[in-house]
């Protein structure tokens, strides 16, 4: 199932959009309010980002429900594209991985627990039953999936690091 939502935000109350150790973030804030929503998600795709939300739904509110809500989100399901896949950060692998990450770059990295709706990987978890971790190694503005799709010297580079010392682990 693929989720578009397309949404926006005042962010005075937050620390950027992506997921930082001790900080509050729109990501977070946002994954929260769709885990208790939907307690079942897959995955996220996000073109904007959103304010507050008092009500998430699937189908048009009726004038009750948008009576009692001043701010609802309409959430439509569509496709069948691949399911994302969670693995959690307390995992002795996962503990691992951001122990070496945070020892070459000096800083620990921000992990997410849920990737990859566009990453294949999802079906080989669930026929294998073992967890995977996606390392990404793009520039945050690199217009993944569009046709001017980039990646800088400077992350390309730091991508060579990252996968020697994810392989000398």
């Amino acid at each position: 199932m693929i989720l578009k939502l397309t949404l926006e935000y005042d962010g005075t109350a937050f620390h950027g959009w992506a997921r930082q150790p001790g900080l509050r973030t729109v990501e977070e804030a946002l994954r929260a309010a769709l885990d208790a929503a939907y307690p079942r998600w897959d995955g996220l795709a996000v073109g904007a980002v959103m304010r507050p939300v008092d009500r998430l739904v699937t189908t048009d509110p009726d004038a009750a429900t948008r009576a009692k809500y001043p701010k609802i989100l309409k959430v439509i399901a569509r496709g069948d594209g691949t399911n994302a896949f969670r693995t959690s950060p307390l995992l002795p692998i996962s503990e691992q991985v951001a122990s070496s990450m945070r020892e070459v770059f000096g800083a620990p990295p921000v992990q997410i627990r849920t990737m990859g709706g566009t990453v294949p990987i999802t079906p080989f978890i669930e026929a294998l039953g073992f967890p995977a971790i996606s390392v990404p190694t793009v520039n945050f503005d690199n217009n993944q999936h569009s046709e001017n799709e980039n990646l800088r010297l400077g992350h390309f580079f730091r991508a060579i690091t990252t996968m020697a010392v994810l392989l000398t682990m």
